[in-house]
Formats: C-alpha cells, structure tokens, sequence
C-alpha cells in the first residue's frame, strides 16, 4: 500500500471537538479498508493565501490538518466522497509520498511519543500534535 498525505482545510468556525470527529471518521474509514494511519497533524486556523467562497460563504481563514495514511489507492475515492458531503471541510488534497515509512522508524517515534506522553484518545495509536506551517 502507497503512503497518501490528507491535507484538509476546515471552516475555521469549527470547534476542536468537532475536528476530531471529521479526523476519527476518516480514520475509521482508512482502518475498515485495511489502511493504517501513521500521522495526524494539525497545523491550527492559517490565514489562507486568497479568499475561499465555499456553499455561498466566503472564508480568509482556515484549519489545516495533515493525515499521513498507508492505504489502497482504491479507497481514495471512498475518503474522497466522505470528505466531499462534509459541509466543515472547504477544501482537501491527497499527495502521494514517493517512500513509505519503516516499521522500524514507526515503532521509534511510538516510543518517543509514549515517553511524552502524547497518546490522546485515538485509540488507534495516532497522535494529534500542534506545529506551525
């Protein structure tokens, strides 16, 4: 399976809780395939670089999130279609990574993880961490 990187940028008017959700569904979308999430990534509300008119509204700002998934390429058009109906997300972009991650540098950065303490409430073993663009 190739790694796939999910940008999504989020009406910036949705809350935290309701981030996670979109992030749990997709989630669970990948693992039901029989897909792994290996990364999430949330780089919090950006300024955008123009101005979003997304279902009549207009938006200067958005919440970006990254998802780095080992998934089927067939599955694609399914996490296509789930994001597509979800009216908080403006806009989303799957990347094709040219390397798939070790085992071995997965199994590292778990334990890093573990020792910091980042293990949230997925409870499949991904994180959601903070960091800047």
């Amino acid at each position: 399976m190739p790694l796939y990187d999910l940008i999504c940028i989020i009406k910036p008017t949705i809350q935290r809780p309701q981030i996670v959700d979109i992030l749990k569904r997709t989630g669970q979308e990948v693992f039901k395939s029989g897909g792994v999430v290996t990364d999430i990534t949330s780089y919090g509300t950006r300024p955008l670089a123009y101005d979003f008119k997304v279902r009549g509204e207009k938006h200067s700002e958005g919440s970006i999130v990254q998802m780095s998934l080992l998934v089927a390429p067939k599955v694609l058009d399914d996490l296509d279609h789930s994001l597509r109906v979800d009216e908080r997300i403006m806009r989303w972009r799957f990347l094709k990574q040219t390397e798939k991650p070790s085992l071995k540098l997965i199994a590292k950065q778990e334990k890093k993880e573990e020792r910091m303490g980042m293990f949230g409430s997925f409870s499949s073993g991904a994180t959601l961490s903070t960091g800047k663009m």
